[in-house]
């Protein structure tokens, strides 16, 4: 079995083409109007504390996307009418500390799709697989 050589210059020439052509589909997915709709989406939806979780999953059991009435406006969706608000507990700069904030959930409302980011890759290219080969070998769950 003759195994042949790796030339250094072959290796480096086919790594700068390979990169040159993964940072254009990087570059073209960030123009993509879907993907940045999706990324501000996701920044709408803010972490909520583990007690304001709890306070959300007894008043409405299945809630996934809670946000306030003007959130939901800004995304394009009005809240259902007769919808009861989930309260959850927003901190104050006063002394008070917190104060009850009324939040509904997303099938509390209507309107507008939500824009969703797929992070599945799909389709056939050699650059997610040789991602997801890197990924393998370092140990990094995909």
């Amino acid at each position: 079995m003759d195994a042949t050589p790796l030339d250094p210059k072959a290796l480096r020439a086919r790594f700068r083409s390979d990169l040159s052509a993964l940072a254009a589909e990087v570059d073209a997915t960030r123009r993509d109007e879907g993907f940045r709709e999706a990324l501000r989406t996701m920044a709408a939806f803010w972490r909520y504390s583990p007690f304001n979780r709890f306070l959300v999953s007894i008043q409405r059991p299945g809630a996934t996307r809670v946000a306030g009435r003007l959130t939901w406006e800004r995304l394009g969706r009005k809240v259902k009418p007769g919808e009861r608000p989930i309260s959850v507990l927003a901190p104050t700069r006063g002394a008070f500390g917190f104060v009850e904030v009324p939040v509904f959930d997303v099938r509390q409302t209507r309107g507008r799709r939500l824009a969703v980011l797929e992070t599945v890759p799909r389709g056939r290219s050699r650059h997610v697989a040789t991602l997801l080969r890197a990924a393998g070998r370092l140990g990094v769950a995909v």
